[in-house]
């Protein structure tokens, strides 16, 4: 009985066992299934994805065919462009031309002429091309490079044509080990852009010139200050637009005030289009009298071509209080302008008058005790006794003293 339960026992054991490999095996068939599966379906999964992307390879484009002319094959594949920020601007405003160059090539490409803008107040803006996008057209893919971007502002108005930009291109290549080239000419198109004369305005104020968005404030930097000591108005100017074309706003200033020299200074932000910063304008004046006086609101306009219509700003009335001058009443300088030189007397000839008598009388008595010492030194007397004296006497006082001075 016992050798029966063992045996039974075996044979459960067994059949599990070959149970569990064959779980084994049909997950290792089904993993080795699913690899397989998925190893038969990547290839064809990437080529469905970039299917439609053409391959970047200017290198090989640029090789020419048999019977392909070179100037043809740069007219396919290199093209340049140029465009305004916007097709209709105002007199004055600013605008934003740009040229950019497509190539599918490996090319060197240099500006052969540019575009007269005569009719325009024009600066070149810096460029970047250090990491150039890529652009589709047509199925084709090209780089893309900004080649030359320029800052506009038309003078009159009218309908303006641009004329186009021509760029000169060399294309070289390798092909069995030696390096052939060929070069041509591509041009741009003609941009166009209408220009608005600005409507008539009809301000209190006159016209500042500013075409664009702005924001304006004003202040003293002391609204107590005593009479005849110097103090300052601000003005803050700020926005975007034409800013090298705005006028400092008119200020009426109360009796009895002096301004000086204004001073302006520009603060830009870098490469900014359209052109922004702020403008400080700092006025000097002087009040030559106390009491309460107020500076009318200073009045600044400005054309919105978002708008199409002149936009004014006001900084409001400034009151000061102006006291009572201290130290009496002298005028002082504007702080502005250097100090003016103080002239002195020059009385350097009345110390001369002075003191060249004394100086004369001096080498005079010299000169004279000298010539009455030299007569008595040359009468070949004794230098122990003198001429009337007996030796050992002791000589006259005043003649010892005037010998001793003379011989000193």
């Amino acid at each position: 009985m016992q050798l029966l339960k063992n045996l039974s026992i075996l044979v459960i054991f067994a059949s599990q066992l070959m149970s569990v490999t064959a779980q084994k095996q049909a997950t290792s068939a089904v993993t080795a299934q699913k690899q397989t599966t998925s190893a038969n379906k990547t290839p064809a999964a990437i080529d469905a994805l970039f299917a439609d992307l053409p391959i970047d390879d200017a290198a090989g484009n640029s090789v020419l065919s048999k019977g392909e002319s070179g100037e043809e094959k740069i007219k396919k594949n290199i093209f340049v462009t140029g465009a305004l920020n916007k097709s209709v601007c105002y007199t004055g405003e600013p605008v934003l031309l740009t040229y950019r160059l497509y190539s599918a090539l490996q090319s060197k490409s240099l500006i052969a002429l540019r575009p007269t803008l005569n009719n325009f107040n024009s600066e070149e803006r810096p460029l970047n091309n250090e990491s150039p996008p890529q652009k589709k057209k047509e199925g084709k893919m090209y780089r893309v490079f900004t080649i030359w971007q320029v800052q506009m502002s038309p003078f009159q108005p009218g309908n303006l044509v641009i004329d186009p930009l021509v760029v000169n291109n060399e294309v070289s290549y390798t092909s069995d080990n030696k390096t052939y080239s060929y070069s041509g000419t591509v041009s741009s198109n003609q941009p166009g852009l209408t220009v608005l004369p600005l409507p008539e305005y009809h301000g209190p104020e006159g016209f500042s010139g500013a075409i664009g968005k702005f924001q304006m404030k004003a202040f003293v930097v002391s609204v107590r200050t005593a009479a005849e000591e110097t103090d300052s108005l601000c003005m803050e100017i700020e926005g975007s637009g034409n800013l090298n074309d705005i006028s400092t706003p008119a200020i009426k200033w109360p009796p009895g005030f002096e301004d000086f020299s204004a001073k302006e200074k520009w603060e830009l932000h870098k490469n900014a289009f359209p052109p922004a910063g702020r403008k400080v304008v700092t006025i000097p004046f002087v009040a030559h009298k106390e009491g309460h006086f107020t500076i009318p609101s200073i009045r600044f306009s400005y054309f919105d071509p978002s708008l199409k219509a002149y936009q004014e700003l006001q900084s409001g009335p400034i009151v000061l209080d102006i006291l009572p001058a201290l130290g009496g009443n002298k005028k002082p300088l504007p702080l502005l302008a250097p100090p003016a030189p103080v002239s002195r007397p020059d009385y350097t000839w009345i110390l001369w008058l002075l003191v060249f008598p004394g100086i004369s009388v001096l080498v005079f008595g010299l000169v004279r005790k000298r010539a009455q010492k030299l007569p008595s030194s040359s009468s070949g007397t004794s230098s122990g006794s003198r001429s009337g004296e007996s030796p050992g006497e002791v000589p006259d006082k005043d003649v010892f003293d005037k010998d001793a001075f003379l011989d000193s």
